[in-house]
Formats: C-alpha cells, sequence, structure tokens
C-alpha cells in the first residue's frame, strides 16, 4: 500500500514518515523537559525531504531522528530524521522538519 508503481516506497510515504518520527523525537524531549506536560503542542512549519535511493518493497529500513536538547520557547526548532536502507546499506532519504510551538489566543480556545 506504500508503493508507488516501480515497486518502491512512495515519496509521499516517505514523507509521512519523516513529519511522525521527528515529531515524535520532539514529543519525547518536550516530555523529558517537563514530564508534568500532558500535551504536545507545536505545529509544522516546513518540511523538507531530499530523496536519495530507492527503498524497494521488502527492504527494512532504518529511521534516526535527531533535535536539539534545548528549552521548549517560542523559537523555531529544527528536527532532522534519516531514513535507511538496512538491506543496501544506503541513505534512503533525508528531513529538516522545522516546528514551532502553538501559540494559544483566547479566539482559538472560544472555538474549540
Amino acid at each position: 500500500d506504500m508503493a508507488n508503481n516501480r515497486y518502491t516506497m512512495h515519496g509521499g510515504c516517505t514523507a509521512f514518515l519523516v513529519d511522525m518520527c521527528s515529531s515524535l523525537a520532539l514529543a519525547a524531549l518536550t516530555r523529558n523537559i517537563n514530564p508534568n506536560s500532558s500535551k504536545f503542542k507545536a505545529v509544522s512549519q516546513s518540511l523538507n525531504i531530499v530523496y536519495h535511493s530507492p527503498a524497494p518493497v521488502g527492504d527494512r529500513l532504518r529511521i534516526v531522528s535527531t533535535t536539539m536538547p534545548v528549552p521548549f520557547v517560542s523559537k523555531e526548532l529544527e528536527l532532522d530524521s534519516n531514513i535507511w536502507s538496512k538491506d543496501y546499506h544506503r541513505l534512503v532519504a533525508s528531513g529538516m522538519h522545522n516546528m514551532m510551538p502553538v501559540s494559544e489566543s483566547p479566539s482559538i480556545k472560544s472555538h474549540l
């Protein structure tokens, strides 16, 4: 279901994996900084993907996501994710995900 017509991982699926894995890395960092926080409140600003090589159907992948260990403040955060082929020992894709904390305004709260 995640393959294109060439039986390799679809680019949209690659972007989804980078988005989800980098968001999980930020959620873990946020939780580490403030263990009492019950909600993960950040939004994406940009998601940039560079495709290096195909990942054929059946290929085992390893995803490595990193983030800067800085306090969760009102500045942008950059998260990097790399998708590696474990079978072919090569980089499949690399992604840079910029996120920012949600600024909660009274007008937004009233509509929720």
